[in-house]
Formats: structure tokens, C-alpha cells, sequence
């Protein structure tokens, strides 16, 4: 009873909003029918009240099937690239923005630069990778079963790409801060290694004179220009999200339960694809007096 009562607030608080799935049918059941069981009474007749539904008893010389059916396959992992333009700023500030996403991030970054519109290496990108869900389509979108000449529907349990999605929305602020703190290591690491390339090659002496020492700025200027630009497309190109996921869940889970006379029961699936194609399928399930059994189907 305490299982399916918290079902079905998790349908109600959570499901319905993140999902836009409501509770099955058969969990209003379910819940009234354990509540009596259990001797909860007061609760069982408040549930018939608010859910407009009536308690099932079993009848005699029958048993419960629960037809679980797992619909395609759930969604891959994989990742978002985002470019940001680097705007220099004062004492180490600087802000990252992306037109297209409409992001514009201010920070202070590890190492203060000061801009220099003469500079190739004024013009900075830092590429950001995030994961993303990419849905993969069901082909057989509809089922129905019969069984002792009746025609049942399933129901939708859970939408499990819309789970997936939820949860990497709830999980987006802690994505971005690891992101951001992985690009800012690569960056500072990037600096740091143009300015010693820089002062290697600038390697100025007390008798050069003002052409010499102008001759080694600019010498020094390109040089640490080109490691910069290669080291931003080395961190660009090495940049991943983490895209690891169970790939062999279903997309969607739908369930019926439905009472049957004890003894040997053939029920039938009859299936159509999104293209129109249509399946049937027997299932042969032994049906024991006051017992449930549980029965998967997966279709892809």
C-alpha cells in the first residue's frame, strides 16, 4: 500500500510536470485495492473519493497477470559543443558569450591578460562541450492484447527519454560548473605557455638596440600568437562531455493487468508500426488461483 500510495504522489508531484505523463488507471486500482487489504479502510474509501474509482475484488478461480511492455530503446548520450567568444575585461575579468545559445558568462579568469587589438592572439574562442539526449524512434507504437475474447489497451508507465531529460536539466548548473572549471585549467595552462614561449624567444639583452628590441617584440608577438591559436585548437579538439548511459533501457515502459480464469491462457499481442506494418504474437501463461505473474514483452 505505502509503494503505490508514493507511485502515485510521484505521478502527481513529479511525473506530470517533468514528464507529461499521468498515473495509470490501474495504479488507482492498485492503491484502493491494497488499502482495504491492508485494513486501511478510511484510506481506501478516501482514494475512492478523490480518484473516482471502486474496489475490484478478485474473483474466485482466477489469477492476476501483469503484462509489462518496453517500447523501443531509450535515448543515447551525446554531447553539445557550445563556442564562446572571450572578451577581455580589467583585472582578470573577462566574459564568455555565444550568441546563438544566448550566453554571456562574466568571470574572473586565472590569468590577467590586457588586450592588445594589434595581437593575432586577441582573438580568443574556448570551446565548451555538454552532454545531450538524442531520442531514438519507436518503431512499433501501438500494441493491444486479447484474451478470453476481450480487447485490452496498455497503459504508459513511464517515458523514459523524458526522464533522462529531466534529470540532465536538474543536473545543468553542476554540468556547467565543471565544464567552465575544466576550460579554465586548459586556459590558464594555454597562458602560461605563450607567455614563457614569449619570453624565450623575445630574449632581450641590455646592448640591443631600439630596431633590435623592436625586431624581437615583433619576433616574440608571432611567435607566441601562433602557440596561442594552436593551443586553443588543440584544447577545442579535446574538449568531451561525458556521455556515458545505458543504452539497452526501453524508451517507454507501458503495463496491464488484467484477471484471468485459472489454468493454461493464450493471449494474443497484436502490434502496429509507425509505418503502418502490424505483428501478432501468442503468449502462453500458466494462471494460478489467487496468484499474480509477471510477463515482459520488448519490442524495438
Amino acid at each position: 500500500f505505502i509503494y503505490y500510495k508514493k507511485a502515485q504522489e510521484a505521478y502527481h508531484q513529479s511525473f506530470a510536470g517533468l514528464c507529461k505523463l499521468s498515473e495509470p488507471d490501474q495504479l488507482s486500482k492498485d492503491l484502493v485495492r491494497a488499502a482495504y487489504a491492508a485494513g486501511f479502510d478510511s484510506d481506501a474509501q478516501h482514494f475512492e473519493n478523490q480518484l473516482h474509482v471502486a474496489n475490484e475484488n478478485r474473483s474466485k478461480g482466477t489469477g492476476t497477470a501483469v503484462i509489462l511492455w518496453h517500447k523501443g530503446l531509450g535515448p543515447i548520450k551525446d554531447e553539445s559543443r557550445i563556442t564562446f567568444n572571450v572578451v577581455k575585461g580589467v583585472g582578470g575579468g573577462v566574459s564568455f558569450s555565444n550568441a546563438e545559445h544566448g550566453f554571456s558568462l562574466p568571470l574572473l579568469w586565472p590569468v590577467n591578460e590586457p588586450a592588445d587589438p594589434n595581437r593575432l592572439d586577441n582573438v580568443q574562442f574556448i570551446t565548451m562541450a555538454l552532454p545531450k539526449y538524442i531520442a531514438r524512434p519507436t518503431y512499433w507504437n501501438q500494441m493491444s492484447l486479447s484474451a478470453v475474447g476481450k480487447s485490452y489497451e496498455f497503459q504508459p508507465a513511464t517515458d523514459l527519454f523524458e526522464v533522462a531529460k529531466a534529470d540532465l536539466n536538474d543536473r545543468l548548473a553542476a554540468t556547467l560548473a565543471t565544464a567552465l572549471a575544466r576550460v579554465a585549467i586548459k586556459e590558464a595552462i594555454r597562458q602560461a605557455a605563450t607567455k614563457a614561449t614569449e619570453t624565450a624567444v623575445e630574449n632581450k639583452s641590455p646592448k640591443d638596440d631600439a630596431r633590435t628590441k623592436q625586431k624581437k617584440q615583433q619576433q616574440a608577438d608571432f611567435v607566441s600568437s601562433l602557440v596561442n591559436q594552436t593551443l586553443m585548437i588543440i584544447n577545442a579538439a579535446t574538449e568531451k562531455a561525458d556521455t556515458r548511459n545505458w543504452q539497452t533501457l526501453p524508451e517507454k515502459i507501458e503495463v496491464l493487468r488484467l484477471d484471468l480464469p485459472s489454468g493454461k491462457q493464450t493471449l494474443t499481442l497484436n502490434g502496429t508500426s509507425i509505418s503502418g506494418k502490424t505483428f501478432s504474437q501468442t503468449l502462453d501463461l500458466e494462471i494460478v488461483e489467487g496468484q499474480t505473474i509477471f510477463h515482459t514483452v520488448q519490442t524495438f
